[in-house]
């Protein structure tokens, strides 16, 4: 089965010269679903999927074909192991004082998007 690759976002629309907001009105053009700044970075941080209409629009406003979208497969390995899938459902308190603690750093002058 193939799973959404945040990364690949990050460099569709990092290739395509855009900003989240950027990306964002663009896929509003291919998609009757309200698409934000604020969702793109979601995806791209992988907090949640988008659905495949969604994912279409992204594919269409950065000019990739929607299989570039998918995690090829040493990412899905890797998103299928242990500590990574319970990082990423948030299973577990060391992923949510993970998840706190980049926030936490991000907000002292960690790397801006």
């Amino acid at each position: 089965m193939l799973r959404f690759s945040p990364k690949q976002l990050e460099t569709a629309r990092l290739g395509a010269d855009m900003s989240r907001e950027d990306l964002a009105f663009e896929s509003r053009q291919f998609t009757a679903k309200k698409v934000s700044a604020r969702s793109i970075r979601g995806y791209e941080k992988g907090e949640y999927v988008p659905g495949s209409d969604v994912l279409a629009a992204l594919a269409k406003a950065t000019g990739r074909d929607i299989e570039f979208f998918y995690a090829n497969g040493s990412e899905q390995e890797a998103a299928l192991s242990g500590d990574t899938f319970r990082e990423r459902d948030g299973s577990s308190a060391g992923a949510s004082r993970s998840r706190a603690a980049a926030k936490d750093a991000d907000e002292a002058g960690g790397l801006a998007a």
